[in-house]
């Protein structure tokens, strides 16, 4: 068996660091006094704003909000091949939601718990509502996302919730849940800078 290549080697290295990184923001339970979250634990991730574009090469940068109140942003250019391509956005596993933000570094903003205590019946409402078809918009431009995500704890996976797409392609969701999560996201997310 070969050895893997400096360059592979040190890629592992840094996706398995960042994944206990990105668990060790999940809440803890009573029994796990470790603060690491445990496969199954409650909701981890709960909204976020995701720019893509494989225009010239792919790129893809965002940033995510956790359930206590971290922001957590993570950038990806000119990658071959990206392993976060989750084709069922209604059953995404806690493992892939890892793989999606494994290079995500969490900021010194904090947002309160008793806001985000308020967005959850907004996202269960939001999330009952259809986004709007989508209409070309332009090329080359990519795709901006604003997004949540709901949680079954039985199944233990999420579903994102699209609130807003801009880019090639637009559509929103014109809940009036949605248009409320938007204009709090847009204020605390801000926009990502490509």
């Amino acid at each position: 068996m070969s050895r893997p290549t400096r360059r592979v080697a040190s890629h592992r290295a840094l996706v398995g660091g960042t994944l206990l990184v990105l668990l060790a923001a999940g809440e803890a339970d009573s029994a796990n006094t470790t603060g690491a979250p445990k496969v199954g634990m409650p909701q981890i991730w709960l909204c976020g704003r995701e720019h893509t574009n494989s225009a010239r090469g792919y790129h893809r940068r965002g940033i995510v909000l956790d359930t206590r109140g971290h922001l957590w942003r993570y950038g990806f250019s000119k990658v071959r091949v990206d392993p976060w391509l989750s084709s069922d956005l209604a059953n995404i596993s806690e493992e892939a939601l890892l793989l999606r933000y494994r290079a995500a570094s969490v900021s010194a903003e904090k947002v309160p718990l008793g806001e985000i205590s308020r967005l959850l019946p907004l996202i269960v409402k939001a999330a009952k509502a259809r986004p709007t078809k989508a209409r070309s918009a332009g090329a080359d431009r990519g795709s901006d996302k604003l997004y949540c995500l709901t949680y079954d704890s039985a199944k233990r996976t999420y579903e994102q919730v699209l609130l807003d797409e801009k880019g090639d392609w637009e559509r929103t969701n014109r809940s009036e849940a949605a248009k409320t999560l938007m204009t709090w996201l847009n204020a605390r997310l801000g926009k990502l800078y490509y």
